[in-house]
């Protein structure tokens, strides 16, 4: 059937709330804006959340976007604008004002502020108004009467975050290529395309196809219509990106579909092993990109890590060798070429207050990559867009998934984004007044300024929603990146995270395999992690209430093991199985788990700002013998549990420091490693190969423990047909275990072998297992082999 000549396609695509509830906020003396003052454990503020409908007794309602489907007559019919759409509400009884506020319009409460107004000129009880909504991701609701409805019959709505519902609106304009369908074997995949909308037609000559960023030959695409088909075959084990782009013959360009496939390579992000890479610290792999910044300390300073090193060291097998099967990488973007003055600490005592300590003038520059300016642009100084998909594709051949560090809350204030359009900045020119560490973190935490030099981003703004989503795609498709890890996700409005989610299902997630999104919310509230968990938001985030004590029951051993795991259980519950989290023992924000294990810390784990100071003015040296031991029980612990390990960069040989940036020193390998760092390296490398052999690990059930004491712990994962076991000794002797397995499934006369050193065996017997661990050991039995 023949259409107007301007089309519109309207899709109503899951999302989530306007606005966020209240939440504690990052700081850092360097503007890395990603570390609280305080545990974050506060209640939440739900103001500001839109209100639901009162009890309206809501009617029939529609919605029509673009032209009316009938047959135009080629040219002759009306020429519709792209997006015009028609909202329409038909109230159960007499009403005196209906409006329509939403992303698009930037959620005004009154006509006055700029919501639209419905009327009702036919007298007929249906309300309705037209205009023309951006290309894009909305959100909106009516306001009846001065209460906030979603579109009754709007069946896509999703929460608001405070217990209501928001309605969704996806609006795509022009040519497009609809995937029709999709298939793959441990050797080949294929796909067919199709031309939309039905009015255009296929330039067959503009039809281009590549896989893992090299051209397909001619033979591997054909064309039949407005239908592309592509099928390659002989391909090795890895991840392949096929990428698909045409034109129409009226020179329309459908925009490049990006379908990614998974041969041989688990699509389950639970079998995934995570590593930092903070890509300026890691290897230094082309010396020709390096360029410190004059007159900065070297220690806050570029270092010259780079992507042709994170490169040399995937192929070199590094990651390999620790099950490491995901990189997270530092934002790739192009961050400030200067410098930024801060200042540091010149004292050090516990429980540090950063609003009056004593403090000297600092230096600091965007070594980290959370200071973005040209948001199109790569880091120089990390590489060149070729050297990042090198290092994206080297990682794809091996079956490594890649996350970008994703800084979504900010801008530097030197970027052209924020130059150009101040209007999708909180404050803008007063930014300098609003300061996280001055008005409250936790008082204003979607509007406030990490610094007076970083541009926080009004996500209730569809503009800045819009660019945003366009540049984290644009990143996606130039890259090939399998995940973002989300920064500091409780100071970003939920409108952006469910615009970006939506966009990531219509035009990422085209095969079914998720885009992992993993957030970092650095509190002790596990109910606040939550609340940015779901099917709309993230897919998961870093369980900073485990971390605390994970480290306080293996670290400093402050807590009983046995309080230490039923609190991570707790936190766990509170996310729901559906979550993906990540769970780890050190990051670029907490001191190094060696030096806190090896007591060189000195105070509390999450003393932020104290272990800053230490760094500068007494940094830790090498961690003791009693500090790898506990690294190395804790490390036991964290690949027992479910959801993604995350090793940090160092964590894996025992580095020390305090905190940032002593906590980010230059990465060493073998043959600058001590013995003890060189063993517990080992020790590390043989708990992801076993981690990797055994389903039951990263995707079994976990069952109750089995065994908790003050200074021990035995606990089970089931599943792929098999039962592991964890066990832990902290203490400075032997510790007996006589587990009881009855209730497991487990048979009498099966063996258990300790995988970590295949020294230790165990039978079943009458329902029990027994054996003994010797001081400061882990085991993880496993069915041994007939």
């Amino acid at each position: 059937m023949k259409h107007a000549s301007v089309w519109l396609w309207i899709l109503f695509i899951a999302g989530t709330g306007c606005f966020g509830p209240g939440q504690p906020g990052d700081a850092g003396t360097d503007g890395d804006g990603e570390v609280p003052t305080d545990d974050g454990s506060v209640s939440t503020d739900d103001g500001g959340g839109l209100p639901d409908d009162g009890g309206l007794d809501a009617g029939d309602t529609g919605l029509d976007a673009g032209p009316d489907g009938g047959d135009a007559g080629g040219d002759n019919g009306p020429v519709h604008p792209c997006g015009e759409t028609t909202f329409r509400y038909r109230p159960g009884g007499a009403v005196a004002s209906v409006l329509v506020s939403g992303s698009f319009n930037g959620w005004p409460a009154s006509e006055a502020a700029g919501a639209w107004p419905m009327s009702d000129p036919e007298q007929d009880g249906e309300w309705s108004v037209t205009r023309v909504v951006e290309p894009g991701t909305h959100q909106y609701k009516f306001i009846v009467d001065g209460s906030w409805i979603p579109d009754p019959n709007n069946p896509d709505q999703v929460d608001d975050g405070y217990g209501g519902k928001n309605s969704v609106l996806v609006i795509q304009c022009g040519a497009k290529l609809r995937v029709v369908s999709h298939q793959n074997d441990a050797t080949s995949l294929g796909a067919v395309l199709a031309l939309e909308p039905e009015e255009l037609s296929l330039d067959p000559a503009s039809v281009r196809a590549s896989l893992d960023f090299a051209d397909l030959p001619g033979a591997a695409v054909s064309v039949s219509g407005d239908t592309i088909t592509v099928q390659a075959s002989g391909l090795a084990r890895g991840i392949h990106d096929l990428r698909v782009s045409a034109r129409a013959t009226d020179g329309s360009v459908a925009p490049e579909v990006l379908l990614k496939f998974y041969l041989g390579v688990s699509a389950d992000w639970r079998d995934a092993v995570l590593y930092f890479v903070m890509t300026d610290r890691f290897a230094n792999g082309n010396a020709a990109n390096d360029a410190p910044v004059a007159g900065v300390d070297a220690r806050v300073n570029f270092t010259g890590g780079d992507f042709a090193g994170i490169r040399q060291k995937i192929e070199g097998g590094y990651f390999d060798a620790l099950g490491v099967n995901a990189l997270w990488i530092s934002w790739p973007v192009d961050n400030l070429d200067g410098y930024e003055d801060g200042g540091r600490a010149n004292e050090h005592y516990c429980n540090m207050n950063p609003a009056n300590m004593a403090t000297v003038p600092m230096r600091y520059t965007a070594y980290h990559g959370y200071w973005p300016v040209n948001l199109d642009r790569v880091e120089e100084r990390f590489g060149t867009e070729e050297e990042l998909r090198g290092l994206v594709s080297a990682a794809h051949q091996k079956g490594i998934r890649v996350l970008l560090d994703f800084t979504a809350n900010h801008v530097h204030t030197a970027s052209p984004l924020y130059q150009q359009h101040p209007e999708y900045f909180n404050y803008a020119g007063h930014g300098g007044e609003h300061i996280c560490q001055n008005v409250g973190w936790d008082t204003d935490p979607e509007r406030c300024w990490f610094t007076a030099y970083l541009a926080d981003l009004d996500y209730t703004k569809a503009g800045a929603v819009q660019v945003m989503t366009d540049m984290a795609l644009d990143w996606i498709r130039r890259t090939g990146a399998d995940g973002f890890r989300v920064d500091a996700v409780k100071h970003v409005n939920r409108a952006f995270l469910t615009a970006l989610r939506s966009r990531l299902r219509e035009e990422i997630e085209l095969t079914g395999i998720p885009f992992y999104m993993v957030g970092e919310t650095f509190t002790g509230d596990a109910s606040l992690i939550k609340s940015f968990i779901g099917d709309t938001l993230i897919h998961g985030q870093f369980d900073f209430p485990a971390n605390l004590q994970i480290l306080q029951g293996f670290a400093t051993q402050e807590i009983p093991l046995s309080s230490m795991d039923a609190a991570v259980r707790s936190a766990k519950a509170t996310y729901g199985e559906a979550a993906i989290m990540s769970n780890f023992l050190g990051n670029h924000d907490i001191a190094r788990f060696a030096s806190l294990a090896a007591g060189d810390t000195g105070c509390g784990v999450w003393d932020i700002t104290s272990d800053i100071a230490l760094g500068w003015l007494s940094p830790p040296g090498d961690a003791s013998a009693q500090g790898h031991e506990r690294l190395r029980l804790a490390f036991a612990y964290l690949m027992g549990l479910p959801g993604i390990p995350l090793i940090y960069y160092g964590d894996e040989f025992g580095m020390s420091g305090a905190g940032d940036p002593d906590n980010r020193r230059k990465m060493r390998f073998l043959g600058e490693l001590s013995a003890l760092e060189q063993a517990t390296l080992s020790f590390v490398q043989k708990l992801g190969s076993v981690r990797a052999a055994h389903p039951a690990l990263r995707t079994g059930s976990w069952p109750p423990a089995l065994a908790t004491g003050s200074d021990y712990l035995a606990f089970a994962r089931q599943g792929g047909g098999e039962t592991v076991f964890v066990a832990i000794n902290r203490l400075g002797s032997g510790k007996s275990f006589d587990l009881d397995v009855s209730g497991l499934g487990v048979a009498n006369g099966q063996i258990f072998e300790d995988a970590l050193t295949q020294t230790l065996t165990a039978t079943v017997s009458a329902g029990r297992l027994s054996f003994t661990l010797a001081a400061e050991t882990a085991a993880i039995l496993v069915p041994k082999a007939p």
